[in-house]
């Protein structure tokens, strides 16, 4: 769903790059997440579900859209 969201932004924007920089992204984070899994596995940590802030940020990202997801990230680099 996020993939496809990058896909049309970066249509809308005539900007291909930007799919594969998001498709890359979406990737990495998704690393990420199980490697944090595994240690937290590892040492005997219980996982969440879910989470408050989680359900804001998606919230905040579907209220202001994609662009601003691209805004934010870009920002931290």
């Amino acid at each position: 769903m996020l993939l496809q969201a990058a896909q049309r932004f970066a249509h809308g924007r005539r900007s291909p790059p930007l799919a594969r920089i998001a498709e890359l992204f979406i990737r990495e984070e998704q690393r990420h997440a199980a490697l944090l899994r595994a240690f937290m596995e590892d040492h005997h940590i219980a996982l969440k579900r879910t989470d408050w802030t989680d359900r804001v940020f998606r919230l905040v990202r579907r209220l202001a859209g994609l662009e601003l997801y691209y805004t934010y990230s870009s920002a931290l680099n």
